[in-house]
């Protein structure tokens, strides 16, 4: 399964590389927001979820290294991105 990275053309997500938070905005307010943290071999670090929302912070307290951050709202929308932890 492909995840459509479209859906989300509004997201950033800053700053990356981060050295602990980062501050994610979706453009618009959404709902059903989920977030997860993972590593590479799809451990999870982080799993949040939040109900309606335009942006977000989440503190990255993850050792240093290289994870992918997955943003899923309540319409099926969805992104993932490198996020960098110095």
């Amino acid at each position: 399964m492909g995840i459509n990275e479209n859906n989300l053309s509004n997201f950033i997500c800053y700053p990356n590389p981060t050295t602990g938070n980062i501050t994610i905005n979706l453009g618009e307010v959404k709902t059903s927001v989920k977030v997860k943290l993972t590593n590479s071999i799809g451990q999870v670090f982080l799993h949040k979820q939040f109900g309606a929302t335009n942006h977000f912070n989440i503190d990255v307290d993850v050792p240093t290294g290289v994870y992918i951050l997955l943003v899923e709202t309540g319409k099926g929308e969805s992104i993932a991105i490198k996020v960098i932890k110095k």
